[in-house]
Formats: structure tokens, sequence, C-alpha cells
């Protein structure tokens, strides 16, 4: 094959054993399509066999115009058609990328996720070293053969030794680490729906097996198994707005992180186990990416991005907590909106923050909801602080809005909650009542 091709189309119909040499210069790749259309194939050795610079193989029994890619120096397509015939069909084209600059530092505490498709050519720049994850497609049958073409390679240019494709990563439930402060990621085919996960390594480092997903109106939720029986298992996610963890069990410890894994735990926000986690979610979580990271066991867990599924659970007894998007970050990005509305009536809330005072045009307003009609509203800002120890307010329903002063970043506000029986405005209500009773 000619290495200063442009584009070549080779289809052929052939029955026997060939290999096909593939070479790719620096700095350029090699996208083909395989088409495999095999009769009378019996059990044994794959009638194709696809082997790239790494000398890793993907065995093809079918392909309907799958894509494939190679970098430099290329690769082989084996083919053995001794009991079948195979027709293929190979298009080559080689493309150069520009690059686009991404720096991520162990003191960060959102990883940086991006669109391959935005994205298709990247240089990252580590304070230690590169940590890169890659998301799981939903329409995998169509979209994994893109992750072909994902590739990483350890080093500031695409010149640099390859760690292997998205593809392959996916599969491993891993990461890749450069062995440097510098990694480079190239899409070689455009596909709206990839995405990638970065990080410094010295925070992901003790991660055994990683899982990443970025998702979109999924109402019934998505369901991950978690198993950190040999070490710590990690599921990222990251959605357009807030994510409901609606539930966990299992036997493993399940800790929820507001941005990415970071060593120091600044940003852990709460530990979940079956025990608890039946009182404690769902719960809403506002950050752009989570983490949940399982330790000691095997942790279930079902995660939405549909806010209803945070309705409807058991009133009594129910805790859990609202927290800004970065939260233990100084950040200008910590203002959010939330709800909670329990299925019946007679409840109250115990709010306790556990944030510093309010400063400049910060507040948080509080507004409790008796039916479709408000009931009481609460605004606390510096002038009317909120206070130690616990604040009770009566509702089936409360809203929560925070807002930070623009000019003045902060690290966030935080208040836990307790959903209990609102007995004090029961007695009082039987108490007026028995005196006007007594009065006629």
């Amino acid at each position: 094959m000619n290495d200063g091709s442009q584009n070549e189309v080779i289809s052929l119909q052939l029955a026997g054993s060939y290999c096909i040499r593939i070479n790719v210069p620096q700095g350029s790749f090699a996208k083909f399509q395989l088409v495999v259309n095999v009769t009378n194939y019996q059990n044994g050795p794959a009638p194709v066999q696809v082997i790239d610079q790494l000398n890793r193989s993907e065995d093809v029994v079918s392909s309907d115009d799958d894509l494939f890619f190679f970098i430099s120096s290329g690769g082989k397509v084996k083919l053995s058609t001794t009991s079948s015939k195979v027709q293929f069909r190979i298009q080559i084209s080689w493309n150069p990328s520009t690059k686009q600059t991404f720096n991520v530092s162990s003191s960060d505490y959102q990883p940086t996720a991006y669109s391959t498709s935005q994205y298709p050519a990247v240089q990252v720049n580590a304070d230690t070293r590169v940590s890169a994850t890659v998301a799981t497609p939903f329409s995998q049958r169509h979209s994994l053969q893109y992750l072909r073409g994902l590739i990483f390679f350890d080093g500031p240019t695409s010149d640099s030794t390859s760690l292997g494709t998205g593809l392959q990563l996916l599969n491993a439930k891993s990461q890749y680490v450069s062995t440097g402060q510098y990694m480079t990621i190239l899409q070689l085919e455009g596909y709206d729906g990839l995405h990638c996960f970065l990080q410094d390594y010295d925070n992901t480092k003790d991660i055994v097996q990683f899982q990443s997903v970025v998702y979109t109106d999924r109402p019934n939720g998505l369901t991950f198994t978690l198993d950190g029986t040999n070490g710590p298992s990690a599921l990222q996610s990251c959605t357009n707005y807030s994510e409901i963890l609606i539930g966990m069990n299992g036997n493993g410890l399940l800790h929820a992180y507001l941005g990415g894994v970071r060593k120091d735990k600044k940003n852990m926000v709460r530990t979940y186990t079956a025990n608890n986690s039946l009182t404690n979610l769902p719960q809403e979580f506002q950050s752009d990416v989570r983490t949940y990271v399982s330790t000691g066991g095997k942790s279930f867990i079902n995660i939405s991005d549909n806010w209803s599924q945070l309705q409807g659970t058991r009133s009594i007894g129910r805790k859990g907590f609202f927290i800004s998007p970065n939260y233990g970050a100084l950040s200008n990005d910590q203002s959010f909106e939330a709800q909670i509305k329990m299925p019946s009536g007679g409840t109250a809330f115990r709010l306790n923050s556990l944030s510093p005072s309010f400063v400049g045009k910060e507040f948080v307003k509080i507004t409790l909801w008796d039916g479709s009609r408000v009931d009481s509203q609460k605004t606390f800002s510096a002038e009317n602080q909120f206070g130690e120890g616990v604040l009770e307010v009566f509702g089936d329903r409360i809203d929560v809005h925070y807002s930070q002063d623009p000019q003045i970043p902060t690290t966030g506000f935080y208040m836990i909650f307790e959903v209990v029986n609102s007995c004090y405005r029961f007695s009082v209500l039987i108490s007026v009542a028995l005196i006007l009773l007594n009065l006629l």
C-alpha cells in the first residue's frame, strides 16, 4: 500500500489465506470499512482478523460496513477463508489533525468532561500524570465502532507511543495513564455521542475499575454494578443538569463525590450502605459530574436525570441534604434551586445549615407549601443569619433557593434535612379547638 495515498478503495472477493499490510505515515491515520459476508461458517478461526499497531487483534466473523482505524505505523488485515467465502472492502484515507489543549490538576474538583465530536484532537497537560476514561455510548451497536477510532497517545503528539483505543479502554473498565505529564487523544472519525473524562492521576491512582456515562432523558434510570471487592470501583456520570441517586443495595460502601475523586476527599459528601440508603435516598446532586466509588464489596446503584424520581418516597424519617453544585471549592458557580415534596401531609422539615455565615448579597430563601398553598416563607442573608441549631418548618413541600453574591466566590451552601411528624402543629390546633369548645 502506497504511504502517499489519500483515498484508496479495495474491493475483493477471495477464498484462501491472505495478509494485507496497511502502512500509515507519522502524524496520520487510516480509516477502512470492512464488509464481511460469510457463507457456511462453522466454529473455528474467524475469517478476518484485524491487527493494530500494538499487535492487538480483533476477530471479525461478520461486518456490515463497520469502521476500523490504524495509526502509524499501520496494521494488518488477515484473511483465512479456506472453508468459506469472504467479501470485503477497505477504504483508506489519511487526515492529519489540529489540537485543543486541556490542563488538569490534582487540585481540580471537577474532571474535564468533553465530547470528542466537539474536540476531535486534544492535548492534555497534567500536574503529575494524565488519567483518561471513556463513557459508554448508548446506541452501542452503531457507536462502538467509532470507539475504535478514539486513539490515546502517551505524550504531547500523535507520534508518541499509542496507549490503545477507546473500545479497548471501555472493555477493560480501566483508565489510560500517561507516563509523563502529557497525553494526546484523537477521534479519527466524527461521531456525536462519545465522551472522555480527564483528571490528574494523583487523584485516581487508587481506583482499580472505572465506568463512565453521559446521558439525558432517562426517566426510568440506569443501573450499574460497582464491584469494589478487590479495590475501589468508580462510576463517573454527567448529565445536562442534576442527577438523582435513586437507590443503592449490596454489601459495599458507596461514597458520593461532587465532581471527581480527590485523594483528600474534600468533595465527598456522603457514604451510603444498604441499610442507611432506605432513609437517605433518593438524593439529588446538581454537580456537573458525579463520581460514586464502591469499596469493600459490591454496590448496585440506580441513577436518573428525572427530577420526579425525588417524589413519592416515604415521608416520616426521610433524610437528605440540599447542597451547592461545587460545594467545598471556592467558586462563583454555587447557586441552586431544589425541591422536595412528600406524598402526604402532616409533615415537618427539620433543617440544619452546615455552611458559614452569609456575606454580601448571598441569601437562601425557604418556601413551605401546604398542598397548593404557600404556607410560609423564610429568607436568610448577611442581615438575617441562619443561626445555630435546628429550624423546624411545617409543610408537605419545601422549595430551597440559594443565591450567592456574584462578586464573591464562596464554598457554597449545605443544609441537611429530616422529615418528621408535625406533632407541634397538630397539638396547637387541638388546644385551640378545646379552648373554643370551652368558651361555647
